[in-house]
């Protein structure tokens, strides 16, 4: 398997970011990969939302199954 991955992170300003993610790993019969986006802001002090998108891609999938998997989350971050 051979693997290959990126990070990005960027901060927006003193309360948000904005980070991003792709990572593939490829064999001799299957690649897999990854993106994943995510956007944080405070609310008040320790109080933070993220929301993040994040995709999956399976080069080969049983018949009837679709290559590419989605999950959007929005949470409420709490900072100790």
């Amino acid at each position: 398997i051979f693997s290959l991955g990126e990070n990005f992170a960027w901060e927006i300003s003193d309360s948000s970011s904005l980070t991003q993610s792709v990572t593939s790993e490829i064999g001799d019969e299957l690649t897999v990969t990854r993106f994943e986006i995510g956007l944080e802001s405070n609310i008040i002090d320790r109080i933070a939302t993220k929301i993040t998108f994040q995709a999956r891609n399976t080069s080969k999938v049983p018949l009837g199954n679709k290559k590419t998997d989605t999950q959007t989350s929005v949470s409420l971050v709490y900072t100790f």
